[in-house]
């Protein structure tokens, strides 16, 4: 680790996720995404705390991987992570996930860190970070009024967070077919309630030749039901895991099934027609505003009655290639995949940014 950190001195950042059944693997997943932009200009990685089954990824992908024992969150963990930062050198903390709020930034400015805090509704009472980001198309400056004068505000989707298997379809078309037979379901890297068997139950119904993949998350623990499942679908349905290219599933699909997590930014940017399931409160937000923006079908929570809605919903999007069109240009509107790129060159060297200080995404 020591030799690890000497070669990285001044171009270190150190990325504090964690990911688990319980709280899902987006946390990670869009660091990822700000490692791979901030490596591929010559800076170093090392990613700290609980990668659950993602350590494999992130070490493929030559990144540092170090564990620690305190309680996630907590102060005895905000300060072993600043003293780790702070001896091998870091550059800047970031940090993602909502069990780190206010004495968590400031515990770790209180020991000299430059921090880039990774938000998604103003969950923190207060904002001691350097920059705070929110990649959210409803990202707003009011979640954020109760903030140190130097924190600056990166929000709205021109920041959105891609990963690099997403840069070589820059400037791709997709073809609109007359019928969609193509289906991407993926519901989260997690899935804890196992809302993508219930929605391959829903699928079964339909009168019509598709063909289904799911992507089942690193942490997905009903992977026995998902295969059942698949297996009663005379070939139809094909379960996927350990998927390191998503990019190209989206490309393949002609509509999507998503969860409203991080996933929604990817899916606009392939301007991929979608149907968005809310599996958590934080989902909710995801999904209005892309129904508001005429770039997905907000399906809702998945309760009494959604089941139909889905089914409703799916079959205009397979006959209506018209309909198709339309969300794809307006989700191609809305994330341009250079996010990471534009964050990370930020923290290079924030002086060469031609945005203020404080101020949402530009119209």
């Amino acid at each position: 680790m020591r030799r690890f950190m000497e070669r990285a001195e001044n171009r270190l950042i150190v990325f504090r996720a964690d990911a688990a059944a319980a709280i899902g693997t987006g946390h990670v997943m869009r660091l990822l995404a700000l490692a791979q932009a901030w490596c591929a200009s010559g800076g170093e990685a090392c990613f700290v705390g609980g990668p659950g089954g993602l350590e494999q990824r992130l070490l493929s992908e030559g990144f540092q991987v170090v564990g620690q024992r305190e309680v996630p969150g907590s102060q005895k963990e905000a300060r072993w992570t600043a003293d780790f930062s702070k001896n091998h050198g870091a550059l800047w903390l970031v940090v993602d996930g909502y069990h780190f709020g206010a004495d968590y930034q400031e515990t770790m400015k209180e020991a000299g860190l430059k921090v880039l805090f990774v938000d998604d509704h103003g969950h923190s009472e207060r904002y001691a970070a350097d920059i705070v980001l929110n990649q959210n198309l409803y990202a707003d400056e009011s979640f954020y009024r109760n903030r140190q004068s130097y924190t600056r505000l990166l929000l709205g989707t021109r920041y959105a967070l891609l990963r690099s298997e997403f840069s070589k379809w820059h400037g791709w078309t997709r073809e609109i077919r007359p019928l969609a037979r193509n289906i991407l379901v993926t519901l989260g890297g997690a899935d804890a309630a196992n809302v993508t068997s219930k929605v391959l139950e829903a699928l079964r119904r339909l009168d019509v030749d598709i063909h289904v993949k799911v992507v089942a998350g690193a942490v997905n623990g009903h992977l026995s039901s998902l295969r059942a499942s698949a297996a009663q679908a005379a070939g139809r349905v094909e379960v996927l895991t350990e998927v390191t290219d998503v990019a190209k599933l989206m490309a393949w699909a002609d509509l999507a099934i998503s969860a409203g997590g991080s996933t929604c930014w990817e899916i606009a940017f392939m301007g991929l027609p979608s149907c968005v399931i809310v599996t958590a409160n934080n989902q909710l937000p995801v999904a209005r505003s892309l129904e508001k923006e005429g770039a997905a079908i907000n399906i809702g929570w998945w309760q009494s009655g959604a089941k139909e809605k889905l089914l409703g919903a799916v079959s205009a999007l397979i006959e209506d290639p018209a309909l198709r069109r339309d969300l794809g240009q307006s989700c191609s509107r809305i994330v341009d995949g250079a996010g990471a790129r534009r964050v990370a060159d930020l923290l290079r060297n924030p002086a060469t940014d031609n945005h203020p200080l404080n101020v949402a995404q530009e119209a």
